[in-house]
C-alpha cells in the first residue's frame, strides 16, 4: 500500500491512493457489524477486525516526526518515567482506600514499575547517560508534574478529610458513616443503608447501590417492602444515573450528575476546616472525584476508572479536555478561534461567503482535538485493563466485558460508536447554532451592534448547515476516482485512529519481547511506561500529536526505551 500523509494541514486533502478502498470497506463493514450487530460472531468480527489491523499497519509514516528534535522524545519518555515514579501515590494510597463492598480486583493491581529509592537514582543515572537531557532538564520535568499532581494532592486531602468527618476506617468499618455521607452528597433518599457499599480511594469515592447496569430498575430483595412513595423516589434516583448532559462532562473520570449545590453545605463546611481549602473548589472537585456504580457489576468498572483514567485526569491535563467538551453545547464566540479570525472578517468589504465557512471550519477544527480526547483515553483505559487480566486471569470473570476482543489490549470494537459520537461533538456549536433561531438571533443582533446592517441569515445558514452536516459529517464517505480515493474528513480521522489501534498492537507485543533486554527492575514496568508516555506525547501538542501517536509508539517509544533503559547502558 502506498503511504498516507496524516497531519493537520492535509485533513481537508480528501484524496488518498484508492489502494486504501479495501480498507475502508472493511472498516466501514466492522462499523456496521457493531452498529446494527449484523453477522454479529465473534470469529467473522475477529476476521475482519485482523484484516484491518493489518491493513491500517502501513499507515504510519517513518518519516512523519523528522522534523521534531530527537530531546522532545527524549523528554516526553523522561517526563512518563518520573510520572511513573509517583503515580502509586496519587492513584491508589492503601493507607487511604475503603472498601466496605469487597473488590475482588483493585487491591490486586499495581504499578509495575519499581519505585524505591535505587531504582530511582538508577533510573536517572540511565537518563543522564543516555540522552542529550540535563540535570536541570530533570528538575524543569520534575516540577511541572508537581504542579500537575496539584489537583491529585488536592482531591486526596478532601478524601482524606472526608475519611476522618465519616468513620472510614478499614479496620473498623462498623464505624462507618456510609448512609450519613451518601445522604449528605446526594441528599434525602429512601435506601436502605444496608444496600448502600463505598469504595475510596486517594482520588475517586465510588457508591455501589443495587440498580441493573442495563435497565436501571431496583435489584435487591427488599425493594418491594419500601412504600409506594419511597419505590418511586428510588427509581427516580436510578433513572438519574442513566441520564447524560453535556456539562457532566466536566466531571470526568467519573461524569455523575452530582452538582455542589445539591450537597449539605455543612459537609463542605466541615471539609474547608479540616484541610484549609476554599468551599467553592470543594464542590467542584466533588464534582468529578464522587459517582456511582451498580452493585453486581462494580469490579467491572473499578479498576478501568481507578488506574485506567485516574492518572488521566490527575497527572495529565485530560480533565481539561474534558471540560472544555462540556462547553460545546453553548453559544459559539464569535471571536475567539484559534486562528484569531473574527465573525465580523466576513464583512469588513462587504459580505464574504467564503470568509464565513473559514470561520466556521476553523471554529470547529479548534475542537476536533479536543472532541477526540475521549476516544484515545479509553484506548489507553483498556491497555490498562489488558495489562491486569493478562497479569490476574483468575479475575477476569469479574470484569466481564461485551467485546469480542477481550483478549486484546484495546477494545475495537466498543469504541465504533465513540469515534462517531464524539467526532459529531466537533460541530455541535454550529448545528446547534442551525437549529436554534434565537442563537441566529443573537448573531444578527451582534453583527447589528457592530455596524453590519444587512445580515444574509439565509445564506449563512446554508453554509453553516454544509459545514456541519456534509463537511463534518460523522458517517465514512469514500469515493473511487480510479487512481485516488475521495474520503470525508471523518474517514480520515477513522483510519488515523485505526492506525494508533494497529500500533497499540504492535507496540504492546514488542514491549513484551524487549522486557529481557532491560534492566530488570524497570522492565516490568514498561508496559506501563508505553501507556503513561503515550498520553504524555498526545498532551504536549494535541493539535499536531492527534495525528501522529502510532508514529511515536512504532519508531520512538521501543527504540528511545532501549538506548535509555538497557541493562548495559
Amino acid at each position: 500500500m502506498t503511504e498516507v500523509e496524516f497531519n493537520w494541514k492535509r485533513i481537508f486533502d480528501d484524496c488518498i491512493p484508492s489502494s486504501y478502498e479495501p480498507l475502508l470497506r472493511d472498516i466501514e463493514k466492522f462499523f456496521l457489524t457493531v452498529k446494527e450487530n449484523y453477522d454479529l460472531t465473534e470469529t467473522s468480527v475477529r476476521s475482519l477486525h485482523d484484516r484491518i489491523v493489518e491493513g491500517a499497519c502501513f499507515l504510519p509514516e517513518p518519516i512523519a516526526l523528522n522534523d521534531k528534535e530527537l530531546s522532545s522524545f527524549e523528554r516526553v519518555l523522561a517526563k512518563s518515567i518520573d510520572i511513573l515514579i509517583h503515580h502509586n501515590n496519587y492513584v491508589l494510597d492503601s493507607k487511604l482506600t475503603y472498601d466496605d463492598f469487597g473488590s475482588k480486583c483493585l487491591h490486586e493491581f499495581q504499578v509495575d514499575f519499581d519505585s524505591s529509592e535505587q531504582s530511582k537514582s538508577l533510573v536517572i543515572a540511565k537518563i543522564l547517560s543516555a540522552t542529550s537531557l540535563s540535570e536541570h532538564d530533570l528538575k524543569q520535568i520534575s516540577l511541572e508534574n508537581k504542579y500537575y499532581a496539584q489537583d491529585a494532592k488536592l482531591k486526596k486531602s478532601i478524601i482524606e478529610a472526608m475519611s476522618k468527618l465519616y468513620s472510614l476506617d478499614q479496620l473498623n468499618p462498623q464505624q462507618a458513616q456510609t448512609g450519613k455521607l451518601f445522604k449528605d452528597i446526594y441528599g434525602d433518599h429512601p435506601l436502605p443503608e444496608e444496600q448502600i457499599k463505598l469504595v475510596v480511594t486517594s482520588n475517586l469515592v465510588f457508591f455501589c447501590l443495587p440498580f441493573d447496569e442495563k435497565t436501571f430498575n431496583a435489584d435487591f430483595d427488599n425493594f418491594d417492602k419500601l412504600s409506594p412513595k419511597d419505590q418511586r423516589d428510588t427509581l427516580d434516583f436510578f433513572k438519574k444515573l442513566n441520564s447524560f448532559k453535556q456539562d457532566q462532562f466536566s466531571h470526568f473520570p467519573v461524569f455523575g450528575f452530582i452538582k455542589g449545590e445539591m450537597m449539605n453545605p455543612e459537609m463542605i463546611s466541615n471539609i474547608a476546616s479540616l484541610t484549609g481549602i476554599n468551599e467553592t473548589l470543594i464542590t467542584e472537585e466533588l464534582n468529578s472525584l464522587v459517582t456511582v456504580l451498580p452493585l453486581k457489576v462494580v469490579d467491572k468498572y473499578l479498576l478501568h476508572d481507578v488506574w485506567g483514567h485516574g492518572w488521566q485526569a490527575s497527572l495529565l491535563d485530560f480533565e481539561k479536555m474534558y471540560q472544555k467538551i462540556a462547553t460545546f453545547a453553548q453559544p459559539f464566540d464569535e471571536i475567539k478561534t484559534s486562528s484569531k479570525k473574527n465573525l465580523l472578517d466576513c464583512f469588513t468589504q462587504g459580505w464574504n461567503r467564503d470568509k464565513f465557512r473559514d470561520f466556521l471550519i476553523d471554529l470547529t477544527l479548534d475542537k476536533l482535538p479536543i472532541a477526540m480526547t475521549p476516544v484515545f483515553a479509553e484506548m489507553l483505559a483498556d491497555i490498562t485493563e489488558y495489562k491486569f487480566i493478562e497479569q490476574h486471569p483468575d479475575l477476569a470473570k469479574h470484569m466481564e466485558s461485551s467485546s469480542a476482543f477481550k483478549n486484546m489490549p484495546v477494545k475495537m470494537d466498543l469504541l465504533v460508536n465513540d469515534l462517531s459520537f464524539y467526532f459529531h461533538q466537533t460541530a455541535k456549536p454550529v448545528r446547534l447554532w442551525c437549529s436554534s433561531g434565537s442563537r441566529q438571533t443573537e448573531t444578527k443582533n451582534y453583527l447589528h451592534r457592530h455596524g453590519v446592517e444587512s445580515v444574509p441569515l439565509a445564506e449563512m445558514l446554508e453554509i453553516a448547515s454544509h459545514v456541519s452536516s456534509i463537511l463534518f459529517d460523522r458517517n465514512l464517505v469514500y469515493k473511487n476516482q480510479g487512481d485516488r480515493l475521495q474520503i470525508n474528513v471523518f474517514s480520515r480521522i477513522v483510519l488515523n485512529y485505526f492506525a494508533v489501534h494497529s500500533a497499540i498492537l504492535t507496540t504492546y507485543k514488542n514491549a513484551r519481547q524487549q522486557e529481557d533486554k532491560l534492566d530488570p527492575n524497570i522492565a516490568k514496568g514498561l508496559i506501563d511506561l508505553m501507556i503513561l508516555s503515550a498520553g504524555v506525547f498526545f498532551e504536549d501538542d494535541p493539535k499536531e500529536n492527534m495525528w501522529h501517536i502510532d508514529e511515536y509508539l512504532m519508531y520512538y517509544f521501543i527504540p528511545l526505551t532501549n538506548r535509555i533503559l538497557a541493562t548495559n547502558s
